[in-house]
């Protein structure tokens, strides 16, 4: 039976609460903030409804903000005008048209200087709106750019220490058992998830990336969820929900783009408490299932066991994706002749799979490879799933 998405979920926001004095759970990683800024809020908003620190956690990752300073004893690497590197012994910083971000090498301490007074005019008009794929204003596409280019690729440096990493999948939770949907982008992670939120009476986890450490255990992540036209096909209820509260230009933007780039070409970005309300979030969960998705060219689903360290090496290479700066970052060093002693890839790479692979050990779980049709919809995906997991 499908549930009616409520009433009283909450409003929706674009700028949220102060990062000055805001702190949040990312399972064993505690992150700080300090310091406040036009874009600071919006970064506070990008961390939503994201659980607060129990005192249990293993270390901190502080982001503060700052007035621009002056800085010496820098290489700047870089080709591209829009985003180059600094490096120092000490630290490395990288700049965009609006955000300065310096980092330690412990990864454990994060500055941040805006860079807003100085974007010319085009960057936040209502022509660059239309245009941008999610109808985002300016400064709230600067707090997602920090969290998909800077944040995402910090706290996996700074997690691995703890026994925890990211994973690139959607995550649900229901009584005992928790699932993880892994996938490289477009496949059907996310369509699967709201399917099974939906129409099943899981509870939202985590999508794009999700926080699993080597027990096992899976936790809230704070990313938005990117709702394209494509994932509310053939649901009224949903659509509704996601255009609920947006103002005509908005709206127009929404049908326009649809009409005229496709249905996956056009996004808005939300919380899971916005669209689903909090009864049907949770804040973690024990790994019981861990299922790869990938896309195949025949007219049926197939899926078949495969082993933890089959499964964490599946997982693992599309994360090495997902983390993509990472590698940019390591070719800035290499081309600055600065001494900095950074983790490299392959070793980045290699503990985030050992985790992985502790993890899906972890008390059995069940680790499969899923064939999905090419012509496989959200309807269709939520069916199978529906019928594999009441095995």
């Amino acid at each position: 039976m499908k549930p009616e998405l409520g009433h009283t979920l909450p409003a929706r926001r674009e700028v949220a609460p102060r990062l000055d004095g805001a702190s949040w759970k990312l399972g064993r990683l505690e992150v700080v903030g300090a310091g406040d800024d036009p874009i600071a809020r919006c970064i506070a908003g990008e961390m939503g409804d994201q659980p607060r620190p129990t005192g249990t956690e293993h270390g901190r990752l502080s982001i503060r903000f700052v007035k621009p300073e002056r800085t010496v004893n820098e290489v700047r690497v870089g080709p591209s005008q829009n985003r180059a590197y600094f490096i120092s012994p000490d630290r490395i910083r990288v700049e965009d048209p609006m955000l300065s971000v310096t980092f330690n090498l412990a990864f454990d301490k994060v500055t941040l200087a805006s860079k807003a007074g100085e974007w010319p005019h085009r960057t936040d008009s209502l022509l660059t709106r239309l245009r941008e794929e999610s109808y985002q204003p300016a400064l709230v596409r600067a707090g997602k750019q920090f969290l998909y280019d800077s944040f995402n690729q910090l706290v996996q440096l700074r997690q691995l220490s703890m026994g925890q990493t990211w994973i690139h999948s959607s995550a649900v939770t229901k009584g005992e058992r928790t699932v993880a949907l892994m996938a490289w982008g477009g496949t059907g992670k996310t369509s699967t998830m709201l399917q099974l939120v939906r129409h099943d009476g899981w509870r939202f986890l985590a999508d794009d990336l999700t926080v699993i450490d080597e027990s096992g255990h899976v936790y809230r992540a704070p990313h938005r969820l990117q709702m394209s036209a494509l994932n509310v096909e053939g649901d009224a209820c949903l659509r509704k929900r996601v255009l609920a509260g947006r103002g005509p230009l908005d709206r127009f933007q929404w049908y326009e783009r649809k009409w005229r780039r496709g249905a996956g070409r056009v996004r808005r970005r939300m919380h899971a408490s916005e669209l689903f309300g909090g009864d049907a979030i949770a804040d973690e969960g024990q790994l019981t299932d861990a299922f790869f998705l990938r896309r195949v060219n025949r007219p049926s689903f197939n899926s078949r066991d495969i082993s933890p360290e089959h499964a964490a090496a599946l997982s693992s290479q599309v994360l090495h994706a997902e983390l993509d700066p990472l590698c940019e970052m390591q070719t800035a060093i290499f081309s600055s002749a600065v001494p900095v002693e950074l983790p490299g890839l392959q070793t980045i790479h290699n503990e985030a799979e050992r985790i992985l692979t502790s993890a899906f050990s972890s008390l059995r779980a069940r680790c499969r490879l899923i064939d999905v049709p090419f012509g496989a919809g959200p309807s269709d995906l939520g069916s199978y799933f529906s019928r594999i997991l009441e095995d």
